[in-house]
């Protein structure tokens, strides 16, 4: 009794196995997402508009980079780290937006040199990107670069 029933537990796994491996995809599909070439998605672009915003609007910068501060000063340098990367790659793939993408860009490394001296301890660095087509094809991109250090 004891071997068939083992046998019927192994052939349950077994066809269990058989039924749900091949299934499994079907929980992790995602929606197919345009091609990096067609510009922005629609989530990436609500999102870009509210840091825009951010950095546009000083009363609301203020106090999105006060509440960033309290929680953790790293996230400040993060944020804008992350927000000039995706500026940069976002004005590559939208060219008719580029001035607005690198005036944020430009803004936050200036205000970054400005307080390089308030910053202790360590060495951070911002980079950013102004991309120009280049006559032949592709793109020149010119990166910038930014060090805080302490004193």
């Amino acid at each position: 009794m004891k071997k068939y029933r083992f046998l019927r537990v192994l052939v349950a796994l077994v066809l269990a196995t058989a039924i749900w491996i091949p299934s499994v995809h079907l929980l992790f599909a995602r929606r197919a997402s345009p091609p990096p070439s067609a510009g922005i998605s629609p989530q990436a672009r609500a999102l870009a508009a509210r840091h825009l915003e951010l950095w546009v609007d000083p009363q609301l910068k203020q106090r999105e980079l006060d509440r960033m501060r309290r929680s953790n000063a790293e996230w400040d340098f993060m944020g804008r780290t992350f927000l000039v990367w995706s500026l940069a790659e976002m004005s590559l793939r939208e060219p008719a937006q580029r001035s607005n993408y690198l005036a944020v860009t430009d803004q936050i490394i200036d205000e970054l040199d400005r307080a390089r001296s308030s910053l202790h301890g360590g060495v951070l660095r911002l980079c950013a990107a102004d991309a120009n087509p280049r006559p032949g094809g592709g793109t020149a991109v010119r990166v910038r670069a930014i060090g805080v250090t302490s004193g």
